[in-house]
Order: C-alpha cells, then sequence, then structure tokens
C-alpha cells in the first residue's frame, strides 16, 4: 500500500536502527568472497576500525503531489565520478545516491564492482549495516528488512553517519597499469598491486550520507505510464526521506534552522538494469523539483557522457514551463516514446 502523504513534515520511517560504528563492525564484520575486496578492507582499516554513530532508516513510497512548486532546486552538473565533501559545511547536509539492487547491497562481498559495490567498497561501515540487518530481529521497533523494493512499491533506505575511508580511482590509466580502469568486471581482474595505486587512504575519514533506492529494470520497449509513475515515486519518497533526516540530524546537533539539502547522483538504474539515461536523469531532476530539496547535484563520469543529461534538462524545463501537472508531464513523457535501453553486464 503506498501511503498518501505529500507533506515531508509528517513523514516518519516505518523503521530506523542506531549503532556505534566500532560495535556495529565487530559484532557484524562484512563478509568478502572477492580478494580485492578484503584486500582495500585492510587498506581502509589500517589505521583502526571506523568511528561514529550510524543511523539507518526505511521509508515507504509517498504518493506523488498533483502539480510542481514553484521554486526549483539549482541543479549543477560534473563531468566526472561521484565527488564527497571532504568537510561538513555548515547548515548543509549533503546525501549520495547508492544505485541499489531491491536486495540493500547485494553483491558487496564479490567480484562485482558498479556503482553500489565501488561505494560500499569505499564506505566498509554499510557492508556491516548489511549484515547487522540480515540478523535483525527487532521488531517491536519496526521490521527491518534489508530490502530496497518489494515488488512496484520502493521501500527506499538511507543510512547517515558513514565514514568513507578510501578513494578507489576508476579511471583509465595506462601508466598504472589499468588501461580499461577498474569499474566492473576489471577490478576483479586487477593485481593487488594496480589497486594499491588506485586507492587513495582517506584521512582524517569523510563522513557520507548515503541513499539505497532501487529502480526497476530489465525491461524492453518503450517506457509506460506505470513505470514512469513507479520511477518517479521511487525517487520523490527517497529524495523526500533526505529532507526529513535532515532535519533530524540538525535536530540531533541542537542547530536551529533548516538545513541546506544536497542530493548527488548520477545514471541511477542504467547500468546493469539497461534504463534510458535521459529518461532516469529526467525522473530524478522532477524529482528534486516534487520533494523541495535545495540542489541536485548529477555526475556524468565522462564529459562525452553528459549529452543525455543536457538532453533531460531540456524536456524537464519545457514540462514545467507551462505549469504542467504531474500527470500529464508523465503522460508527455511517455508520448516521445523513450526507449529502454540495454543492460551493460555490471
Amino acid at each position: 500500500q503506498i501511503v498518501r502523504m505529500m507533506n515531508s513534515n509528517s513523514m516518519q520511517p516505518s523503521a530506523r536502527r542506531v549503532w556505534e560504528a566500532s560495535d556495529l563492525i565487530e559484532k557484524f564484520p562484512p563478509k568478502y568472497f572477492n580478494k580485492n575486496k578484503s584486500f582495500v578492507y585492510s587498506l581502509a582499516c589500517k589505521s583502526g576500525t571506523p568511528t561514529g554513530i550510524i543511523t539507518a532508516t526505511r521509508w515507504n513510497e509517498l504518493g506523488l503531489p498533483r502539480a510542481f512548486p514553484k521554486d526549483q532546486p539549482k541543479m549543477t552538473c560534473f563531468h566526472g565520478p561521484f565527488q564527497y565533501p571532504a568537510d561538513v559545511v555548515e547548515d548543509e547536509v549533503d546525501w549520495h545516491v547508492n544505485f541499489a539492487d531491491p536486495t540493500l547491497f547485494l553483491a558487496y562481498g564479490g567480484p562485482l564492482f558498479a556503482q553500489d559495490e565501488h561505494q560500499v567498497t569505499e564506505h566498509p561501515s554499510l557492508a556491516s549495516v548489511k549484515e547487522a540487518l540480515l540478523k535483525d530481529k527487532n521488531s517491536s521497533n519496526g521490521a527491518f528488512p534489508p530490502i530496497t523494493r518489494e515488488g512496484n512499491r520502493s521501500t527506499s533506505i538511507l543510512i547517515r553517519g558513514v565514514q568513507r575511508r578510501v578513494e578507489i580511482g576508476l579511471e583509465p590509466n595506462a601508466e598504472a597499469n589499468r588501461p580499461n580502469g577498474l569499474y566492473g568486471n576489471n577490478f576483479m581482474q586487477a593485481s593487488q598491486e594496480v589497486i594499491e595505486v588506485a586507492t587513495r587512504i582517506i584521512s582524517p575519514p569523510s563522513i557520507s550520507n548515503i541513499i539505497a533506492m532501487a529502480a526497476i529494470g530489465y525491461i524492453h520497449g518503450q517506457y509506460t505510464h506505470g513505470q514512469i509513475s513507479t520511477l518517479i515515486g521511487t525517487a520523490f519518497s527517497a529524495f523526500s526521506a533526505a529532507i526529513v533526516e535532515s532535519k533530524q540530524k540538525f535536530n540531533e546537533d541542537h542547530r536551529d534552522g533548516r538545513p541546506k539539502v544536497i542530493i548527488h547522483t548520477g545514471y541511477w538504474g542504467c547500468g546493469a538494469f539497461g534504463g534510458n539515461q535521459i529518461v532516469m536523469a529526467l525522473i530524478q531532476l522532477m524529482a528534486a523539483h516534487l520533494c523541495g530539496i535545495d540542489e541536485l547535484v548529477f555526475y556524468t563520469m565522462t564529459k562525452e557522457n553528459a549529452q543525455s543529461y543536457d538532453e533531460a534538462l531540456i524536456v524537464y524545463q519545457d514540462l514545467i514551463s507551462n505549469g504542467t501537472s504531474v500527470s500529464k508531464a508523465m503522460e508527455e513523457i511517455v508520448k516521445r516514446g523513450f526507449e529502454w535501453g540495454t543492460t551493460n553486464g555490471t
């Protein structure tokens, strides 16, 4: 059942868990089945076990508003990989999207190395969150299965306060013996020497907040109204939850005022799931506008890969230019006949 609730002030998670990071990792250590990931973990924890308070929440899907708000968020595009703020900026809360499988961090311990696995490897406490939730029996505080999508209903999971311990460069570098980079299957084929050169220890660790939301995928043909609605509902609900959790963080820190909420994302659902880059960028632009975040930062990995975002931005501006309702905007997207892409095998 989709929760019909438009006001983020009244949103509450279906479940919440709080851990001290060092205790979490001691009780629920990551389980790696790939030697390269185990090696990076040893580098990440060389200076000690991750610390700090980690909070995880799970959120039911919201119904969509009827209209777009008057104010648009700032929209920024970077032609590169995800950037994580090194320092906490006063009055700002940054969130980074995890391009999740319906099962949270499904392949973190194996050889795969797409966006999801890359992010978890750089934030090793996330793996322990997954292991803790697998063993979680505390239903008195709300059942918390590590599931981000149940059928057509999103159940996105937000995790805040996670240390980013390492940065792993994915870009091709022939001189460093990674001519094809380390993304996808290239990671498991690389030697530990190559991976060590590509890995920078972050000292002191920075702090990240993660939005794990699952797209739909493995579909062919043109996008349908139902598929567009499902995707916008997923992103809108997850982004709205980020606003609520940002306010919660301010309350916990005894800070007054309204936090500036910034969400960092990219071509969500366009790898293994086979989403259309223009559509998936457009979905997130619309969701950011609908929920009222302050800024959406979009990463295209390369300058050549920015064309899809540029086209999505044109479509978005066209859709909202004449006061179109959300329903009409979705109908217009369908009329444009966007086709699903193909999986990239990662």
